[in-house]
């Protein structure tokens, strides 16, 4: 994809910024504190902990528990994005057992704060390189009558509303209300 939005040209990816990859058993290397991995300062776990930003979604949007929304919500943030720079914003939906609850899902490398998703979903590059903050909101799990039992988004009308998949939907107009709560002076 060449152009966002019909604007400049995409840049390229940073090179010295690399995805990480984990061993042949499916077992990702772990990164102890301060970045340090067998005695070695890990330079993309630096590099993501000083871009991630982790916030409470309840804080924000007071009905959490009624949209299944997640306690936690996630932003990165290109260092650029926060010197009063114009940056655009991408909203990234985790799919179903991607979300920081959900007890199964792979656990990210670099931090016990964020998910895999967040770590390593490969939107974290782009957006560095191209001026633009990543919202990453979070879905709750509910195991309780099997209501949302793989922590998804709702796609199929679980939140009680046959709105669901509109503007008015539970979920999506909470994730606005957090969008506009995140970023001020937003125009549409």
């Amino acid at each position: 994809m060449r152009y966002i939005y019909n604007q400049n040209p995409l840049k390229p990816r940073n090179d010295s910024i690399k995805a990480s990859t984990s061993a042949q058993s499916g077992t990702p290397s772990t990164v102890e504190q301060n970045c340090q991995k067998n005695g070695e300062t890990d330079p993309r776990c630096q590099w993501l902990q000083e871009r991630i930003f982790v916030f409470d979604q309840p804080t924000i949007f007071s009905n959490s528990r009624q949209t299944y929304l997640g306690d936690k919500g996630f932003l990165f943030v290109p260092k650029q994005c926060r010197d009063n720079h114009a940056c655009k914003l991408h909203i990234a939906f985790h799919g179903c057992e991607q979300g920081y609850d959900f007890p199964d899902s792979t656990k990210a490398v670099y931090s016990k704060r964020w998910s895999h998703f967040v770590e390593n979903v490969g939107f974290n590059e782009w957006a560095d390189a191209n001026d633009i903050v990543v919202f990453y909101p979070q879905a709750r799990t509910v195991t309780y009558l099997a209501v949302n039992p793989k922590g998804c988004w709702d796609f199929w009308g679980y939140t009680t509303n046959a709105l669901y998949p509109t503007q008015q939907g539970r979920q999506i107009s909470a994730v606005w209300e957090m969008v506009e709560a995140l970023v001020p002076n937003l125009t549409q």
